[in-house]
């Protein structure tokens, strides 16, 4: 008898072990999700690397808000409110924006009007919505939403990618920054950079 109440003991503890490792699994499994999926090949969506970005002036888009003190670069993410895969954008940027004071987040929503009017209203106030008709995508030559492009200070497109969830864009934006520091570095920076011989 006690054998059979030690047996099933057993048998009850090996079940929360293996749920609470499985539950496990899926925590790791959701903070790590797929890394970014960054262009980097022939005939890649959005702006060349090393170019300038073409020119968002004409939305009325102020892409240095804070007029040059500690502008680090700006962000374009092209959306739409109907989008599937566009859900998380609001969440993810409402997280970034206070971490990254750096960067100018800009919303280009391509979709109806009164659609936009409710996304926009998802979005910090630090964040420029714009309501975008396809001619900006088109200068961007961005193919699928959502979609970011990173530029530095100077309005160099530094890195560009798919960004379906928060951690895509914080990375996106965590390489945008360390590369537009990288570009802004003086040559005698860059031998500390590299090691004293």
């Amino acid at each position: 008898m006690y054998s059979y109440l030690a047996l099933w003991g057993l048998v009850l503890l090996q079940a929360f072990l293996v749920l609470s490792a499985l539950r496990q699994i899926g925590v790791l499994l959701l903070r790590m999700g797929p890394r970014p999926a960054l262009d980097v090949g022939e005939g890649a969506s959005g702006p060349e690397f090393g170019q300038a970005a073409p020119s968002a002036g004409a939305a009325g888009i102020e892409l240095n808000p804070l007029g040059g003190n500690g502008f680090a670069g700006s962000v374009m993410i092209f959306t739409s409110p109907t989008c599937g895969s566009c859900v998380l954008i609001p969440q993810a940027v409402s997280s970034l924006v206070n971490r990254y004071r750096e960067v100018a987040f800009v919303v280009a929503a391509n979709g109806p009007e009164r659609a936009i009017g409710e996304y926009r209203n998802r979005f910090p106030a630090a964040v420029k919505v714009i309501r975008e008709d396809g001619q900006l995508s088109d200068a961007y030559r961005i193919r699928d939403v959502p979609y970011a492009v990173f530029t530095d200070a100077a309005g160099l497109v530094v890195q560009k990618g798919i960004v379906n969830n928060r951690e895509h864009l914080e990375e996106l934006v965590k390489r945008g920054l360390a590369l537009a520091r990288l570009e802004n570095r003086s040559p005698r920076e860059e031998v500390g950079l590299h090691g004293s011989s």
